[in-house]
């Protein structure tokens, strides 16, 4: 990880314990520029999305995260919540149809109820 993103990493993490999320959205947003890669900050942008009320900016970030890293409990499990705000049913059941192999407990009710 290189020097800019290190720094940009660090000003996240001080303005989310001043609770300043919208600032830290414009710098999770740099971070996905600078490493697009990187599933963990399209997943933290679009959870600092979701607590400022965008939701669907933060449905973007998610569904990003999850297209990069499928594997992840927990990008499925955002990115299921953001499928379920949208009302998007049929490709919530698939997505937790095809999820981890180990499905952990919230995913199994989720489950459950859109079978």
């Amino acid at each position: 990880m290189d020097f800019q993103a290190n720094l940009f990493i660090a000003t996240i993490y001080d303005r989310l314990i001043y609770n300043k999320n919208d600032s830290a959205v414009i710098h999770y947003k740099n971070l996905t520029s600078i490493q697009p890669e990187k599933s963990k900050f399209w997943y933290l942008a679009g959870l600092a999305l979701n607590s400022e009320k965008e939701y669907d900016s933060a449905f973007l970030y998610l569904q990003k995260a999850y297209e990069l890293k499928p594997s992840s409990s927990n990008i499925v499990m955002a990115y299921a919540s953001a499928l379920q705000r949208k009302k998007i049913p049929l490709k919530l059941k698939k997505l937790l149809m095809l999820s981890c192999k180990k499905i952990p407990p919230a995913l199994r009710l989720l489950i459950k109820k859109f079978r």
